[in-house]
């Protein structure tokens, strides 16, 4: 009978982004699933003026990750980007996988409070332990309203 040979389990890598959206709310069950209230990613400034005065754009940014088979303990990194490509802000957060497991999720939310002075598309670029992993866009509009 022949030998058989051991083989290496196959590595699948991770961590792996799962999500990355803008959204009004998140709302947590008692049983911790997560649901996703009004994902958007554009928002209209309105205003009486024939241009748009400095603002505040107000969401909360949803990321998740699966664990795969990688280390427990990681950092996102949220870079802030205006229409123009200047930087804006940035947050850093630490987090730890709470289970060994490959399919150990972690949820990172991040309140957003922006200060917008232009219309056009912002973006948000996403890094996990220093390699970015995606990017997310926000478009700010204005429209103008009637004098009333």
């Amino acid at each position: 009978m022949a030998k058989r040979r051991k083989t290496k389990p196959q590595r699948i890598g991770g961590p792996f982004l799962t999500m990355a959206v803008l959204c009004e709310r998140v709302l947590t069950d008692k049983d911790e699933v997560v649901s996703l209230i009004r994902i958007v990613n554009k928002f209209t400034i309105r205003g009486p003026w024939p241009s748009m005065p400095p603002g505040a754009v107000e969401s909360t940014m949803a990321i998740g990750f699966r664990r795969g088979d990688a280390p427990a303990k990681h950092y996102v990194r949220i870079a802030c980007y205006d229409p123009g490509g200047k930087h804006l802000t940035e947050v850093t957060k630490d987090f730890k996988f709470p289970k060994p497991e490959p399919d150990a999720g972690q949820n990172l939310f991040v309140n957003l409070r922006l200060a917008v002075e232009k219309t056009g598309r912002y973006w948000f670029h996403v890094m996990l332990d220093g390699k970015l992993v995606t990017k997310m866009s926000m478009q700010v509009v204005y429209q103008q309203t009637q004098a009333q």
